[in-house]
């Protein structure tokens, strides 16, 4: 068995698999959006029994949006296990609000700054898994207000529609060898090969369909 450091807590202390806190560190990560984990305190350990192997098991169990994360290490071979706090930051790169953003605006990068920010303490902690930091923002619009130095959400975009609620469409009924075809009328926003709701100008009756590419609806009867 490869150990590592020892590490204490209070009173109690564990002898670690070579390795260990660089485990820790990758699967606290992979849980705050692939965030770069920096620790600020030791391992504080709250619970210890037996011995650990290198085929230990890391759970993390809460996070109190303070900066410390409860975890739990389990060994079913060795029997061993462990509880513990690490405190730490986790850091990644947010798009920030340089301006109010309305509903419905085409988003684009001028409208933000890159800023680093700690999703293990205060608002951003609430906003994990949702803060949006891909690097393109072409094809994307606001789906609700975006205030000014708020990240931007995944929740707060959509992918720009290729079509919205009162655009003219063309629907075609399928059915068996027939065909038919009349002037509709968008009832929701959608996207090319993705359903959507006409009303047909002739029937007045509100259909489903798949919107198709040059703005046509199939709707299969």
């Amino acid at each position: 068995m490869a150990l590592g450091s020892t590490y204490r807590g209070g009173a109690l202390s564990v002898e670690l698999p070579k390795g260990f806190k660089l485990a820790l560190k990758k699967t606290i990560s992979e849980a705050f959006q692939k965030a770069e984990i920096e620790w600020i305190e030791p391992l504080r350990w709250v619970k210890v029994s037996g011995k650990l192997s290198r085929s230990y098991f890391i759970e993390l169990m809460e996070a109190d949006g303070k900066g410390n994360l409860h975890f739990r290490v389990s060994d079913h071979q060795m029997g061993g296990f462990a509880e513990g706090w690490a405190t730490f930051h986790a850091w990644i790169f947010a798009r920030i609000a340089v301006k109010r953003i309305l509903p419905k605006e085409t988003l684009y990068s001028d409208l933000f700054r890159l800023e680093r920010v700690n999703l293990a303490q205060g608002q951003e902690f609430y906003s994990r898994g949702l803060i949006y930091h891909e690097k393109e923002l072409i094809g994307f619009e606001s789906v609700q207000t975006i205030l000014e130095g708020r990240a931007l959400t995944t929740s707060a975009i959509r992918k720009t529609p290729d079509v919205r609620r009162g655009d003219f469409v063309r629907i075609h009924f399928m059915s068996g060898n027939l065909n038919l075809s009349t002037q509709g009328v968008v009832q929701e926003p959608s996207y090319i090969f993705k359903p959507v709701r006409v009303i047909a100008g002739k029937y007045k009756k509100e259909l489903q369909g798949q919107l198709l590419p040059g703005g046509i609806v199939e709707v299969h009867l």
